[in-house]
């Protein structure tokens, strides 16, 4: 076996695990907050007034209708605040949306939660478990 067969194993071993859980560049070293939503996981990462959610629970085609409302609620319980309507853009795996604060986030990303649509409890800092209401 050459060695250029042998680095083309590796890349495709590796190459499912460079897409897991990578944010797009504009969130890329933001520190993260992991918020459990019904059976969704969720890794969600906030700049501004903007945030990326990345869905990393392995759930089998679900319909965008589905995992929507559970996005929203993983935005809304990581970042304390509401969203802008008609903000949300993405799909099943990745969704991005525009935040709507009462408290300005510019100086402080991580406000204090408030469990808007999640009867949720801090177990670890930055997770939070929120129950599907």
């Amino acid at each position: 076996m050459s060695w250029q067969s042998g680095l083309m194993r590796l890349v495709w071993i590796l190459l499912p695990l460079l897409a897991c859980n990578t944010p797009s560049p504009e969130f890329s070293g933001v520190p993260v907050t992991r918020v459990i939503v019904g059976k969704s996981v969720f890794d969600v990462r906030m700049v501004g007034d903007r945030a990326e959610a990345i869905r990393i629970t392995h759930e089998w085609a679900p319909d965008l209708s589905y995992v929507v409302a559970r996005f929203a609620r993983a935005f809304e319980a990581a970042s304390g605040c509401t969203l802008r309507p008609n903000s949300m853009r993405g799909d099943q795996v990745v969704m991005q949306a525009r935040l709507k604060c009462d408290i300005p986030r510019h100086s402080n990303p991580f406000p204090e939660r408030r469990g808007l649509y999640c009867s949720g409890f801090e177990t670890t800092p930055g997770m939070m478990i929120c129950d599907e209401i």
